[in-house]
């Protein structure tokens, strides 16, 4: 008896593929948010 079926796992992929991508998206607009407003105040 399989405890895991072929689709789940995909889901499963895709569902942590698009965690990670939004994970990423977040961290990148935080980290250029910081440096603009670095910068824009003058050091």
């Amino acid at each position: 008896m399989k405890l895991l079926k072929k689709n789940q796992i995909i889901i499963y992929v895709i569902v942590l593929m698009l965690i990670t991508a939004g994970y990423l998206n977040f961290t990148t607009n935080t980290r250029r948010t910081k440096l603009r407003n670095k910068y824009a105040n003058g050091f």
